[in-house]
């Protein structure tokens, strides 16, 4: 089983990131205050909003560092988080790539309620995507393309 690292935008990492600093800054300040507290409501506020915080910041953590797609005997797995998605094998009809995007999609048959699956993943990892996908899959046609066509042409 090979596990490939989603490919995160910067917009997303940017807001990744604020969220998780955001998190340690009020962990931090919630910490403060609960040592300065004095009465049982401002221990329990504070220390029940440290364990918000953290497990926000914990969550965001987890999306960025377990998102991915896992190619097993059977299925594409794709895990965004904490939600996992099984693609099987049976329902792939075609795989595009399209070189000057660099961008990789799979084409499913009608039995599937999603028409085309875009595989956003690392540009580094593609071709070893592609080749473990080739090897599960040897009967499924696999074209190359240098740039999207149009739907009106």
């Amino acid at each position: 089983m090979n596990i490939f690292k989603i490919k995160l935008s910067k917009t997303i990492i940017v807001i990744s990131v604020i969220i998780f600093c955001l998190c340690l800054l009020v962990f931090f300040f919630c910490f403060i205050n609960l040592l300065r507290a004095r009465l049982a409501v401002d221990y329990f506020s504070n220390a029940f909003l440290m364990l918000i915080n953290l497990a926000i910041a914990l969550c965001v953590l987890y999306y960025i560092s377990k998102s991915g797609y896992k190619l097993t005997e059977k299925e594409i797995l794709i895990k965004i988080a904490f939600f996992k998605d099984p693609l099987s094998y049976d329902k792939i009809k075609k795989i595009y790539y399209y070189a000057t995007e660099e961008e990789l999609y799979i084409e499913l048959n009608n039995s599937a309620e999603k028409g085309i699956v875009k595989i956003n993943i690392n540009n580094k990892d593609m071709n070893v995507f592609v080749n473990e996908l080739k090897k599960r899959l040897p009967d499924v046609p696999y074209e190359v393309s240098l740039k999207m066509q149009a739907d009106d042409e």
